[in-house]
């Protein structure tokens, strides 16, 4: 693996690293400033030009009409009903698009007369395909589907402007880049007065978010890339660009990014086995294979692995790649695998795909040497210690440091229990949830700090751990290494 570098410019720059951590809740405005009493006001030009267009098209197949937009499947094109907040210039900014019904339009550009799930609907109708929205519970850090390419104008204007070019990123000094964005789809939910029906989330819960502004897996349409709310908030304002004034009727069209029918997302299959004549540990090969099976590798090198990415980004494709590992891997081949990943998980290289059954997230083990501190951790997850007893078997001694402070004063305890099985460790976490439950407490940490050895075979890793995954699916993997203790 010695082309790694010089191959990794080929799709990437700069290179920089995520941490799969707990995403935080932003301390954002969550209540109108003072005074704040604006909304919407057009609702019933909204509900006439929807009668109007009712009959405009009523023997017409290719166009459908919902309350608030007009859909064209030959143009391929929804035309929404909008309105403009009047929002001001340089103000910080959290939502783009959202439902007239929503109370954040304090903190957005725009209202839709339309609602999300019409406009769902509606970009099925023009023969799109939802994808897969923003889930960090289940390891899914990127909004897959798609591109939609917005435009923005006053209604009965032809001129339009895509609702990047409204947004100044302050840190960059520059307007967003028209990327379009992701038809993800919103996630849906549980209606609170019937258990049994679900909802769709943009239509029901604030902000009722049509294009979002960071990751929102209750949003129709996502930013294309990696952007958690606590990073990016504060630092994108309204530009100059807005210059629509308050409740000014807009027109919102929304295409698609291709329509010839080429398709943004390609789902690939990241294969990583030991080459069975390998000098050492570390000695890999790759295979790729499409969503038909087909192979499309020439070499099995990394090499050749980065050239296939690279031109599927030059041909304006988003590789969303599964990636398996051999389970007779050993550990520190799979670390050094899973380092050459993070640097090309990026917007302008690959997305990584959730991990399948009996695979660890690759982040997993590439964890913030900070957590070997237990000083500095948030919270006191489960130190899963991992060793073979005389039967070569492996077992695990489970530890968890806790801190408390008794009248101003530093307390810890230490819980530990040593020779546990894969089973015996579900049932430890379980007995634990049980306790805090009947005890009142909330659900305990859902991750685990695991310490194993480079020599270990992947197989070995994930069959132990694979029974505690059900609960504790955020897990770091220190290979060689101990924890410190609290001072």
């Amino acid at each position: 693996m010695t082309d790694t570098s010089a191959g990794i410019a080929h799709i990437i720059s700069p290179v920089f690293c995520v941490c799969v951590l707990v995403t935080l809740s932003v301390t954002a405005q969550d209540s109108p400033p003072t005074g704040y009493n604006k909304r919407p006001v057009h609702a019933a030009k909204a509900a006439s030009a929807y009668q109007v267009n009712l009959k405009k098209y009523a023997d017409v197949k290719h166009v459908l009409v919902l309350p608030g937009l007009t859909a064209n499947r030959k143009e391929q094109r929804v035309d929404v009903f909008a309105e403009a907040t009047g929002i001001e210039t340089g103000m910080i900014v959290e939502f783009l698009l959202i439902d007239a019904a929503s109370s954040k339009g304090y903190e957005a550009l725009i209202w839709s007369h339309a609602r999300p799930s019409d406009i769902h609907r509606a970009l099925e109708f023009i023969g799109m395909q939802p994808g897969k929205p923003f889930h960090p519970g289940r390891l899914r850090f990127w909004p897959k589907g798609e591109r939609v390419l917005t435009g923005i104008g006053a209604t009965g204007n032809n001129d339009r402007i895509p609702l990047e070019s409204l947004i100044v990123d302050r840190t960059a000094n520059h307007s967003l880049p028209v990327t379009g964005f992701v038809f993800a789809g919103s996630m849906m939910v549980h209606k609170s007065e019937i258990p049994d029906e679900k909802a769709y989330a943009a239509d029901v819960m604030d902000p009722r978010s049509v294009a979002s502004i960071y990751n929102d897996s209750t949003a129709v349409l996502d930013v294309p890339r990696r952007a958690l709310q606590n990073h990016v908030y504060g630092r994108q304002r309204v530009a100059p660009t807005y210059q629509f004034k308050q409740n000014e009727r807009l027109t919102v069209t929304l295409e698609p990014e291709y329509k010839s029918g080429k398709k943004r997302v390609a789902d690939i299959s990241l294969s990583v086995t030991p080459v069975k004549k390998g000098t050492t540990n570390l000695s890999v090969e790759f295979t790729l294979t499409d969503v038909s099976g087909r192979s499309i590798l020439k070499r099995q090198t990394l090499a050749e692995v980065l050239v296939v990415f690279g031109a599927m980004k030059r041909d304006g494709r988003d590789p969303f790649v599964s990636v398996h590992f051999s389970a007779e891997l050993k550990l520190g081949a799979v670390r050094h695998v899973c380092r050459v990943l993070q640097a090309i998980d990026t917007e302008r290289g690959i997305r990584v795909e959730p991990p399948a059954r009996q695979q660890l997230y690759y982040e997993a083990f590439l964890p913030d040497a900070q957590l070997l501190d237990r000083d500095t951790r948030i919270t006191d997850p489960w130190e899963v210690h991992l060793r073979r007893d005389d039967n070569d078997h492996i077992v695990a001694k489970v530890v968890r440091h806790k801190l408390k402070f008794v009248d101003g004063k530093r307390e810890e305890s230490v819980i530990s229990q040593d020779a546990l099985l894969a089973r015996d460790l579900r049932r430890h976490l379980d007995a634990e949830a049980a306790l805090r439950k009947s005890a009142g407490q909330r659900p305990g940490s859902r991750v685990l700090i695991v310490f194993g050895k480079s020599d270990m075979a992947y197989r070995e890793l994930v069959d132990f751990l694979t029974p505690a995954m059900a609960t504790h699916n955020v897990i770091h993997v220190f290979l060689d290494a101990k924890a410190k203790n609290r001072k």
